[in-house]
């Protein structure tokens, strides 16, 4: 860029910002003390977007390896995995396809997708797998909720007979049912609530009162820290939905497969 470029640009965020970040003078510029606190400030920012612009990118057609993955599994991993791909020399270029677990299985039968993720706790026969991590959930309710007192212990069983908010993929309330059974409860679990399509929907819902929901606990972390949501303590159950790689053969037939296993499981 040209230095009037430069100039022009600083000027224009000194005017937004309304403080001046740069020192001029006859010898030369300097970072002013609120420029200093921008830069640092603006640091996060600038790598979330770089972030971001890599997650976008794995969504064009051509690269050197396609991957298919749950819509958890893409909205909690990828970022990190797109994130230290880019960090890495002569990384493969990465091509996403986002879905069900059960679409993700059946491009990895397919052979559409090298790779798949998946977030169902049962995993086909016929497929090789590898679990990559477990994804605590928690069963959340509005501040308002009976449930919601911190001292107050719910059952399974009383969980179990609560109609409750569930993603439209079901892997939560599999993983759920599981869990009651383990935990000695013969019934059936009360029909959902609601069936909702997306993280903010599912808080959203429980945020107002509709009902308790079952959800992942990362990605609802922030209405937990701003009180918008409480967390239930359920007794004796402990929620982990796991999140598998699958192939078909062997777990990586191309050397861009290799290389993005490898680069994943070092930044995790």
């Amino acid at each position: 860029m040209t230095q009037q470029a430069v100039s022009a640009r600083i000027q224009l965020a000194e005017r937004r910002l309304g403080r001046t970040l740069i020192h001029r003078t006859r010898s030369g510029s300097a970072l002013s003390d609120d420029g200093k606190l921008v830069i640092e400030w603006a640091r996060p920012l600038l790598e979330a977007a770089d972030t971001f612009a890599s997650s976008v990118r794995s969504l064009r057609n051509t690269a050197d390896i396609c991957l298919a993955a749950s819509q958890s599994i893409s909205e909690q991993l990828l970022p990190g995995w797109m994130d230290a791909l880019r960090r890495a020399p002569d990384a493969p270029t990465v091509r996403l396809i986002s879905g069900s677990s059960a679409d993700v299985i059946k491009r990895v039968r397919g052979h559409v997708a090298t790779l798949g993720f998946i977030e169902t706790p049962e995993v086909p026969d016929d497929l090789a797998s590898q679990r990559i991590r477990n994804d605590p959930l928690a069963i959340v309710v509005s501040p308002d909720h009976p449930w919601a007192d911190q001292d107050r212990l719910v059952s399974p069983a009383e969980l179990a007979r609560t109609p409750l908010i569930c993603d439209d993929k079901a892997s939560g309330r599999c993983t759920l049912e599981l869990a009651l059974q383990s935990a000695g409860v013969d019934d059936d679990l009360a029909p959902p609530a609601a069936i909702m399509t997306g993280t903010g929907a599912i808080a959203g819902a429980a945020a107002s009162g509709i009902a308790p929901a079952v959800v992942s606990r990362s990605l609802v972390r922030p209405h937990l820290d701003s009180g918008a949501l409480a967390e239930v303590h359920i007794e004796g159950i402990r929620l982990y939905r796991p999140f598998t790689m699958v192939w078909t053969g062997q777990p990586a037939p191309t050397s861009a497969a290799h290389q993005f296993i490898s680069i994943i499981t070092n930044a995790s």
